[in-house]
């Protein structure tokens, strides 16, 4: 213990040398990262329509390749522009931790990786890599599980662009050998990290360590009640768990910013269990995960979700692929959550008793 808090003591020395020089300000708020104020420099992010993609390699060489020494496997991967055929050489690589694992998943999250000289003019162009996020398993459950947490990050970005940008596929894996049959399922692209931080004019910082104090409070109360909106505990800001950081010049606090949602309660996977130590019995259970804010703080935040609540809303039900029992469920869902903020005392219940 004694050496965390000796590391802690040191984070914001270190978050001062990050802006040293240059004038610091500490009002930053979310209308500095107001939604569409800013666009992706990748041409693949900056549409939301479905895209079709093909991707051919040796489809077992690849899935089967997840042990920690894994290699990149060549391949194609072909998209129509108009009437063209784009084709890029790429290779692929599995990635991830939990749904890496061949008990949980039977086709792990990718890594495509390009050459730059023939991706210039693509859909990819200025990207040295990109994620993947793929289906799982073929059951039609797991269809349903790659559009909802699409559909997260696509909620993120409605209330800020400090977020990242992803763009919904559907994708044909051909076997190079031929020993597998062609599959075609949903996946979805998330933006680069050093992307989407250049994009918002900052970049990613990897910091451990940091407490809720040294993290900017405005866009902090925006991920911590965004996380309780979809239920999802599986993240720490003090570990760099499913949080990413991006830091400003002029800004001398962090600003932490979420990913990977599967394990949320809005979703419920069949494999998601919350942390035992949280003292839940369910990721449907919904816990606040902050220092403790009163409703006064919270309640600026709380007023953006109700803005956006019909907008969150026909996001879901202009989904066309999203099954229909699935849809209710979900609305269903985030009506507790509405229901909560806009009736003070339950509101106090669930934000302002948190443990400390």
């Amino acid at each position: 213990m004694r050496i965390v808090a000796k590391y802690i003591v040191l984070v914001p020395l270190i978050l001062g040398s990050l802006s040293l020089g240059i004038s610091q300000t500490s009002d930053f708020t979310l209308e500095n990262f107001k939604p569409g104020s800013t666009n992706s420099e990748i041409d693949l992010f900056n549409q939301d329509e479905l895209i079709e993609i093909t991707l051919r390699t040796n489809m077992r060489t690849l899935i089967f390749d997840i042990g920690e020494e894994r290699e990149s496997h060549p391949g194609f991967l072909t998209y129509m522009e108009g009437e063209d055929t784009i084709s890029l050489e790429i290779l692929c690589r599995t990635r991830g931790n939990f749904r890496r694992a061949r008990s949980i998943c039977q086709f792990p999250p990718l890594r495509i990786e390009f050459d730059k000289k023939t991706q210039e003019g693509t859909l990819f162009s200025g990207m040295k890599d990109v994620k993947l996020v793929t289906h799982c398993q073929k059951k039609k459950v797991h269809v349903n599980y790659i559009l909802e947490e699409y559909m997260i990050y696509r909620i993120f970005n409605m209330f800020t662009d400090l977020s990242y940008k992803v763009r919904l596929a559907r994708i044909t894996y051909i076997d190079t050998e031929g020993r597998i049959k062609p599959e075609t399922n949903f996946g979805f692209f998330i933006e680069p990290t050093g992307k989407m931080a250049e994009r918002n004019g900052g970049r990613e910082i990897e910091l451990k360590g940091l407490g809720m104090n040294h993290v900017n409070h405005p866009i902090t109360n925006l991920f911590t009640v965004f996380q309780y909106f979809v239920a999802n505990t599986d993240w720490s800001i003090r570990a760099l768990h499913n949080v990413k950081l991006v830091s400003f010049s002029s800004q001398p606090m962090a600003m932490p910013v979420p990913y990977d949602f599967d394990f949320s309660g809005v979703i419920s996977t069949y494999y998601a269990l919350p942390d035992s130590i949280l003292g839940i019995r369910s990721v449907r259970q919904r816990l606040y995960r902050s220092n403790c804010r009163t409703l006064d703080e919270l309640n600026p935040t709380f007023e953006l979700f109700r803005e956006k609540k019909e907008q969150i809303y026909d996001l879901y039900r202009n989904l066309p692929y999203l099954d229909e029992k699935r849809l209710k469920r979900i609305l269903e869902y985030y009506d507790e959550f509405y229901e909560t903020i806009n009736n003070p005392k339950a509101a106090g219940r669930a934000f302002e008793n948190c443990p400390k």
